[in-house]
């Protein structure tokens, strides 16, 4: 009986581990800024490539009942039992939208679209599952006003810092309302690209 009722709270521990664990590794991405800020565009293009290239490996070992060491417990440890079925595909989504958002867009817009993915959402994750009583939008129960309000005020308060007020803004909140749609393609590729063409075209349009 006791084992009974510790399963619920051994796996809502397992939930919360995998939540943060995820989300500081969501949010270690705005590394890769860095990387093109000091070291250019072609180091940081090979830096994405380097690390989907062992993120790949590493999951074709882990299906194969093997493994890499470092990327396949991380892996296991950030991912739901779930997810661990098949090939655990955010992180590549995660790298593709930034290699294709650095890549595209200048490099202050680029930073405004994997800032609002590296920090917005993982914000909004953050805050939007630990409030009790959040408020669901109807036409996705999965993310909350709450959660898109408090990624979006993170998002904002650090771009504003590097672009201009404005352009930030928009860039933003463009990014916190694909962060709450349910698109078909995963947000994580989404959200740095749209941001940054956002903030791109807003840029355009003022002259």
């Amino acid at each position: 009986m006791r084992k009974l009722q510790g399963q619920p709270e051994e796996g809502k521990n397992r939930s919360i581990r995998e939540l943060l664990l995820r989300k500081a590794l969501h949010s270690s991405g705005a590394f890769i800024l860095a990387i093109q800020s000091f070291f250019g565009l072609q180091k940081a293009q090979l830096v994405i490539l380097i690390m989907v290239i062992l993120y790949v490996s590493s999951e074709y070992l882990r299906l194969s009942g093997r493994g890499l060491p470092l990327f396949t417990p991380v892996t296991q440890t950030a991912s739901s039992q779930a997810e661990q079925r098949g090939i655990v595909a955010a992180p590549i989504w995660f790298a593709l939208g930034t290699l294709i958002s650095i890549t595209l867009f200048p490099f202050r817009f680029a930073t405004i679209g994997v800032l609002t993915l590296t920090i917005g959402d993982t914000v909004a994750s953050l805050v939007g599952q630990s409030i009790r009583n959040r408020h669901p939008y109807p036409f996705n129960r999965s993310k909350s006003v709450e959660g898109t309000l408090a990624g979006f005020l993170a998002a904002f308060a650090v771009c504003s810092f590097l672009v201009d007020p404005l352009t930030s803004f928009v860039g933003c909140l463009t990014g916190m309302i694909v962060e709450a749609l349910p698109v078909p393609l995963n947000d994580n590729f989404t959200i740095p690209i749209l941001t940054s063409l956002a903030s791109l075209a807003f840029r355009i349009l003022l002259g």
